[in-house]
């Protein structure tokens, strides 16, 4: 199935389901909803909790001595092939139902997705406030 946008809302298949994710809106006005949502559907894949929660870490890297184990190497490899694709395919996600602006202010290649979630939440938490009493006003 391909993915696709549908105003304001990003489709993710995985192979039994598809979920329909809201792009978070420029001024944060829908931060619950978006946050709500978005973890609620990375919770549910398996071993990306833990990645978000910043529990999953990388292998420890091998000593002089097990690097000349080839078995080692592979296990080492497999690893860290595993945390690598985890952290892509959540760092993607997010990503992807992000505006451009902010994908740019997030980006930083030495952050993990626990520290990249961790500033888009700063980002946006403490706004919920000013949004609500905005929103409010829009109704009188």
């Amino acid at each position: 199935m391909e993915d696709v946008t549908v105003s304001g809302l990003e489709t993710f298949s995985t192979s039994k389901t598809s979920f329909l994710l809201p792009k978070l809106k420029d001024d944060g006005s829908n931060w619950v909803l978006y946050q709500t949502q978005l973890t609620d559907y990375i919770n549910g894949q398996p071993g990306f909790r833990k990645h978000l929660t910043g529990r999953a870490k990388p292998p420890k890297d091998l000593t002089d001595v097990e690097k000349k184990d080839a078995d080692k190497v592979d296990t080492y490899e497999d690893s860290m092939d595993e945390y690598l694709q985890k952290q892509s395919a959540i760092r993607n996600l997010i990503h992807s139902t992000l505006l451009e602006k902010v994908r740019i202010r997030l980006m930083n290649p030495d952050h993990s997705v626990k520290d990249m979630w961790a500033e888009l939440c700063s980002l946006y938490e403490n706004q919920n406030v000013i949004v609500l009493a905005f929103l409010l006003s829009q109704l009188h």
